[in-house]
């Protein structure tokens, strides 16, 4: 199996290949991520301008979904996926 390596600014600098990220990031793991303070992170979560999950106090991210995030995928307030497709339903 062919492993390809990421170059992705904060990416964990023990583990660089697609198979050793972890799928779920912490507040601050998102910071290093997107280069922006862990205030910011919340505060755009708070905001739903981020993807994020909640699981009781605790606020997890997909990394994928940032990645998407960052690129421009996802314009203006971040809708999850059952959002969106209601969206586009009643449009």
């Amino acid at each position: 199996m062919v492993r390809k390596t990421l170059e992705i600014t904060g990416a964990h600098p023990r583990t660089d290949t697609i198979d050793e990220q972890p799928l779920l990031l912490t507040a601050d793991q998102a910071s290093a991520l997107l280069g922006k303070s862990a205030r910011w992170i919340y505060r755009q979560v708070a905001a739903g301008r981020l993807p994020a999950r909640r699981f009781g106090r605790t606020v997890l991210f997909s990394r994928i979904e940032l990645l998407q995030w960052a690129a421009g995928e996802r314009n203006g307030r971040y809708l999850p996926p059952a959002s969106r497709n209601a969206a586009r339903a009643a449009e």
